[in-house]
């Protein structure tokens, strides 16, 4: 990496853009892998960037090395209106798949590293669309959980409050149909063993 004798505004500036960064969503699919394209990190990046006085750069070059390999660097240089900046090199060798002309191949490698430069130097990372699923079904699973619970927590305490036992078996009526209906299995089984406990403890039964 390299660098301008001081960073500090740069710093304090990317540090505000990173804190409003999302991650982008691997919503594109080649070659069996999924990924996120390198119009979806820009359309993050450019906004963030301009609204923090930011901006960035992608220079490639290409070359041969020693063993007649083509190659792309790629400098990455995120800039900030202090005049303050930073830059990375990014290496990938260039290969001709079959049915690609050399610039399609050149093309594919460039936009490949700059995703992945970009990405990488600002703090971005790439989510499956089916992870992201799965978290919002688990969140939702948990917030129906605490509903639930809180529920039964209410009838518990109705029961536990009973002064005789005709009160009870009603609350305890109440609270089995509403497990049912909720397909609350676990905490039906919670207030019926509490229903249960209650009723041997006053001695109803």
């Amino acid at each position: 990496m390299n660098k301008s004798e001081s960073i500090a505004a740069l710093a304090t500036a990317l540090s505000k853009a990173q804190g409003e960064i999302v991650d982008a969503t691997k919503d594109k699919a080649a070659h069996k892998y999924k990924y996120a394209d390198l119009g979806q990190i820009l359309n993050i990046v450019r906004p963030l960037f301009c609204k923090h006085g930011l901006a960035f750069t992608q220079l490639p070059t290409r070359f041969i090395s020693d063993n007649g390999v083509n190659y792309v660097s790629l400098e990455t240089v995120v800039m900030h209106e202090s005049g303050e900046w930073l830059s990375s090199d990014y290496v990938m060798p260039v290969e001709t798949p079959k049915g690609m002309s050399m610039a399609q191949a050149y093309g594919s490698v460039i936009t490949y590293a700059r995703r992945y430069a970009l990405a990488s130097i600002v703090g971005i990372t790439q989510e499956d669309n089916d992870a992201q699923v799965q978290r919002e079904e688990k969140k939702n699973t948990d917030q129906m959980t605490d509903h639930l619970d809180a529920m039964a927590g209410e009838f518990n305490r109705k029961m536990n409050g009973c002064k005789d036992f005709e009160d009870l078996k009603n609350i305890f009526k109440c609270a089995y149909e509403w497990a049912r209906e909720n397909n609350a299995t676990k905490q039906g089984q919670a207030l019926t063993k509490s229903y249960n406990d209650y009723k041997t403890l006053a001695g109803w039964g």
